[in-house]
This record gives C-alpha cells, sequence and structure tokens, in this order.
C-alpha cells in the first residue's frame, strides 16, 4: 500500500529530508556522488553544501526507463552469484556495479517473477532481477551504486545505514537524524549514516523517462547494514534490504 502523504508542503520537506549528508565519524566510508553536484565528505557532521536551492537541484539525472528495465534484466556480470531461493546476491570482487530500481511491487513481480518479502507491504527495490535482495560482499569493497526511480506517482531514494528494520513513519528521524537537526544531543556524534541522497521524482511512462542517480561507497568494515528508502513511510512499509560485509 503506498503512502496517502502527497501534499506539496510534505514533499519539500521531505526532500530536505532526504539529501542531507552526514559522515559523522565514518571514516572508513568513502562516499562520492556524480548526480548534481558531488558532496563533501568532512569530519563530524558534514554536510550537502547549497542549501535548500541546491538539495532540490540535485534531483538525479534523466534515464530511460527502457533502458533501464533492459540492463536490470541483462546476465549478472561474472563478479555477481545470483541466488533467486533466498533472495541473495553475492559478490567476488572489489570493484562492482550495482544497479538498483526503485518501483510498485505489482511491476517488480511481473519483471522479475519474484515476490516480494514477506515483511514488504509497499514499494520495493530491484536488484539483479531480486525484489530487495541481501548483498553480501567482501571487506575493502567499493560499490558503485545507479539508483533510478521506475514509480510513477512516488519519490524515492536509497540510502545505506546501519540502522536495521523495524524504521519508523520518518526513517530518518529518531535515531538516524533527530540529534543532527537539533545540533548536539544524544547520538549527535556518531549518526549511522552512511550514505545520503536526493529524492528521485516518478518516472513519466508516457515519455519514458526516469531519474537516476549515482554515488560510490567503499566498505572497509565487516557487519550488517541496511539499504532503505527514507520517504516518509516507506522504510515503515518494508522497502529496504540488508548488506553483509564478510570479513
Amino acid at each position: 500500500m503506498k503512502s496517502s502523504v502527497k501534499s506539496s508542503t510534505l514533499v519539500i520537506v521531505a526532500v530536505g529530508l532526504g539529501i542531507v549528508f552526514a559522515a559523522a565519524q565514518l571514516t572508513p566510508m568513502v562516499l562520492s556522488g556524480s548526480a548534481g553536484r558531488p558532496p563533501s565528505v568532512g569530519g563530524t557532521g558534514s554536510w550537502f553544501s547549497g542549501g535548500m536551492t541546491g538539495m532540490m537541484a540535485a534531483a538525479g539525472q534523466p534515464a530511460s526507463i527502457q533502458q533501464s528495465i533492459q540492463a536490470m534484466q541483462s546476465p549478472p556480470p561474472p563478479y555477481a552469484r545470483v541466488t533467486r531461493s533466498n533472495d541473495t546476491v553475492a559478490f567476488d570482487s572489489q570493484n562492482i556495479d550495482v544497479l538498483v530500481l526503485a518501483m510498485i511491487p505489482d511491476r517488480a513481480a511481473n519483471l522479475t517473477g519474484m515476490q516480494p518479502p514477506s515483511y514488504s507491504t509497499g514499494d520495493v527495490f530491484v536488484i539483479y532481477g531480486l525484489v530487495n535482495p541481501t548483498l553480501v560482499i567482501p571487506k575493502g569493497t567499493s560499490i558503485h551504486f545507479t539508483i533510478a526511480n521506475l514509480d510513477d506517482d512516488m519519490y524515492h531514494n536509497m540510502v545505506v545505514s546501519s540502522i536495521g528494520p523495524p524504521y519508523p513513519y520518518m526513517s530518518m528521524e529518531g535515531g538516524m537524524m533527530s540529534s543532527f537537526w537539533q545540533g548536539g544531543g544524544k547520538g549527535s556524534a556518531s549518526l549511522p549514516v552512511l550514505s545520503m541522497m536526493p529524492f528521485l521524482p516518478p518516472a513519466d511512462y508516457r515519455q519514458g523517462s526516469a531519474y537516476e542517480y549515482s554515488y560510490a561507497l567503499t566498505f572497509n568494515q565487516p557487519g550488517n547494514l541496511w539499504y532503505l528508502c527514507t520517504y516518509p513511510g516507506h522504510a515503515l512499509q518494508g522497502m529496504y534490504g540488508e548488506i553483509l560485509v564478510t570479513g
């Protein structure tokens, strides 16, 4: 079920929430953004420069819906082992490309033949023909993510965090971002947000066009991480998956 909140006021606030970037003592992680102006990584509490104007201007680059679907349906590269039975993609390279498509669950099922995980009741991510799969990567891997929004009436993004489910309605508040907005307080020195990006506008199927955004992350520590959409209500409804970094 899609979120029923679609007012322009909320969208503007959500865009503001969605593009704030924080490094916050996560020096083992290396991040770069390639859509719009790249975010700068600094010490604790680094911010995306440009204020609200810059935030709203960096809403991704134009992309073709057809080409995005064809790329997703192409055979995986040799370094990616796709296991449909347990919804997992395991990588044996340390320099990989991952295309992530955001879409409604019915379209995902039609394109992949896969049903969403049991925890998912809303929109989903499709990666290598799987729905919200677990990504297994070796320590030291650099991933170049390209996220394309193929949903025709919802904004989406995909960020990486050390916070796992369950998620609140405002998934970037509480444990993730509230202390950042407050300028201090508990957790302000160790925000568990490893990447941020703007919300991508809905796709236009009449024109065959969508929006995409790319950034890169290097995972230098083993552990469990999560990718999720931070639009209000989406992670709550199960728009997330796990990243397992092996030692």
